[in-house]
This record gives structure tokens, C-alpha cells and sequence, in this order.
């Protein structure tokens, strides 16, 4: 079976973060080898893999009523099971991110704590190491680097004949860049992935070519952040995590 492998084209994490990456993609690789498929699909179906090919119980609940605090996502790590709080099935980016990151936590924390719960507050909060680790299990694991690379190939290939051409026109940050990156690639990546944009901004920030440049250009990327809390500003705030034990 065919796993994904880390693009030579771009630098490793530091090795805490490279460990929790290799996590989610050994865990892609076992619903590969357990489906008997060769090719992941997009966008990763998170939901029903939680339950196959990975045999962990899944449910949607009320779970403000159902465990007495209002978080949006629960894992049971003793009991390797998920529960999905109902106010969010219909936000897309968000129900899919709280299922990766509570398969996160079932996946690197079973000796950590029985139960896990999940909700958002206001982005000063302070969020422990085990939070950090399975947001970034859940990011790797809906957006795997060696994908995400590919699909912006394709991105832009009609913009540039080659790969060399495709790297070149993305990471300057010109006017003709920011287009690119605004009408195409990101709207591509948005759709591919299944993600929210802002998941999908830090996502990129972990894509750094060998020669230590950013794919997404910084500059270019805080001004599309600077859009989205722009945007919320009139409807709701922006949402940080944090977890309750």
C-alpha cells in the first residue's frame, strides 16, 4: 500500500511537531491499509473513519445537557469513543477540525486523561501542551502536507508549466501573487480540504520550501487573516479553544 511521504521540497517541522505529524499520517496510512485503497480521499472523511476503518464509537449530542458542560466535542479516551456537540454539524470547517482533534486526543493521549472535553472562548486563553498537540494532529490529518502540496500544484498549474515556475510565481509577494493566492489557490485549498480558512492559514505556515521560504508569503497571508477578523467584526467574534477537563 502506498503511504503518504513527506515532499522533499519542504523543510521538516521541528521534532516535537514532526512527531505528532508522523502520527496522523501512520494513522491515514492504517485507514489506507484497513480500506484496501491506495489514494486518499478528499476531503478526508474524518467522521466515518472515526468509525471505519478505526473502530472508534462515534455519536452527534447535546452535550451541554448530555455531560453538564457546554463543550463542542468530547473524546473518551479509556473507552475510544467521540461525541459532537449538534450546534455544530452544520458549520463544516468547524464539525470536521473538533472530530480530527478529538481522534487526536484518542489517538496520543490515552495515558494522559479518561476524558477530554472541548469548547471555544475568547482567543486569550491559555490552552495546554495536549491541546496544541491534537490541534495539530487534527490539522495534519485533514490537510496532510505531502496533499496540500500536490493540490496547490494543481493549483497553479495552469499559471506556471513546471514546478520550479509553480513555486516561483507563488512565494513572491507581489500584487499578482496575492490575486493568485486570493481567487485561486486558497479557494481551491478551501474546497479540497474541507477546511475553514482560517484553518487552512496556519496550516500553510507550516509549508516552508528548503531554502527556509514560506509557500504562502507572510505578508500576504496576515493580510488575508486581517480580512477575516475584519469580517467578524460585524457578524460574530473570533473563536480561540480551549479545553475543560
Amino acid at each position: 500500500m502506498r503511504h503518504l511521504q513527506w515532499p522533499k521540497s519542504v523543510l521538516p517541522l521541528n521534532a516535537y511537531s514532526q512527531r505528532v505529524e508522523d502520527k496522523a499520517i501512520s494513522v491515514l496510512g492504517l485507514c489506507l491499509d484497513r480500506l484496501g485503497i491506495a489514494e486518499v480521499p478528499l476531503p478526508i472523511p474524518v467522521d466515518i473513519w472515526i468509525e471505519s476503518p478505526l473502530g472508534i464509537g462515534f455519536g452527534i449530542s447535546n452535550l451541554a445537557e448530555q455531560l453538564k458542560v457546554p463543550a463542542l466535542g468530547a473524546a473518551f479516551t479509556k473507552e475510544k469513543e467521540i461525541l459532537i456537540d449538534e450546534s455544530i454539524v452544520k458549520n463544516e470547517g468547524r464539525y470536521r477540525f473538533t472530530c480530527a482533534h478529538e481522534l487526536g486526543h484518542i489517538m496520543l493521549h490515552s495515558n494522559v486523561k479518561r476524558v477530554f472535553h472541548d469548547q471555544y472562548i475568547g482567543e486569550a486563553e491559555q490552552v495546554d501542551k495536549f491541546e496544541r498537540q491534537a490541534d495539530r494532529f487534527a490539522a495534519a490529518f485533514l490537510m496532510p502536507i505531502p496533499l496540500l502540496v500536490s493540490e496547490f500544484f494543481a493549483a497553479v498549474k495552469t499559471h506556471a508549466p513546471g514546478a520550479k515556475q509553480a513555486i516561483e510565481t507563488a512565494v513572491m509577494p507581489t500584487p499578482q501573487t496575492e490575486e493568485l493566492w486570493r481567487e485561486l489557490i486558497i479557494p481551491r485549498l478551501e474546497s479540497r480540504f474541507a477546511v475553514s480558512r482560517r484553518a487552512l492559514l496556519t496550516r500553510l505556515a507550516d509549508v516552508r520550501l528548503a531554502d527556509s521560504v514560506s509557500l504562502l508569503p507572510q505578508e500576504i497571508s496576515e493580510r488575508i487573516a486581517a480580512d477575516l477578523v475584519l469580517q467578524s467584526s460585524f457578524g460574530n467574534k473570533p473563536h480561540g479553544r480551549v479545553h475543560t477537563r
